[in-house]
């Protein structure tokens, strides 16, 4: 029969596991919500670019589903989380040229003029999702590696306990 101090320290290792991926998790959740506004967007002007956002969501909801089966365990699972983030830094990548090299940019985001200004804060945002990405798979490298800093703590937290 386990202690309650026992129980306490197990528990404190287990959620210290779970929160060495934080921030994928979050890069995830912000990655979903500007998918699902982009596909709500493509609601009211229905176009093939609308299967994009369908894709990118059913995705992330795979990702988002490894990294909760990841919880209690030690084991890496990563697959989907970053077959996701390559998925969107594609799509971004597309997305940056269709948006800055042709006159898509209202048919993709309905909301939007084909104008500079438009163009530029689009090419912006989706910046910052590309460099949301490249962190992440940066991120999801160390953690596969065993190079992130999270580990080394949990392995001194072991030791402690």
């Amino acid at each position: 029969m386990q202690t309650q101090e026992q129980k306490r320290k197990e528990n404190s290792l287990k959620s210290t596991y779970f929160n060495r991926y934080l921030m994928l998790r979050y890069s995830l959740a912000a990655m979903f919500f500007g998918n699902l506004y982009w596909l709500l967007v493509q609601l009211f002007n229905w176009t093939l670019y609308a299967v994009i956002p369908i894709v990118l969501l059913i995705s992330s909801i795979l990702a988002i589903a490894e990294q909760f089966k990841m919880y209690g365990t030690k084991e890496v699972y990563l697959t989907k989380t970053r077959l996701f983030f390559n998925l969107q830094l594609i799509v971004q990548l597309l997305l940056i040229v269709l948006v800055l090299c042709t006159d898509q940019i209202s048919i993709i985001f309905p909301i939007f003029t084909a104008k500079l200004n438009s163009k530029m804060f689009i090419a912006f945002v989706l910046g910052l999702g590309l460099l949301i990405s490249l962190f992440s798979l940066h991120r999801i490298r160390l953690i596969l590696e065993g190079r992130d800093r999270a580990l080394l703590r949990l392995q001194q937290l072991e030791k402690i306990m």
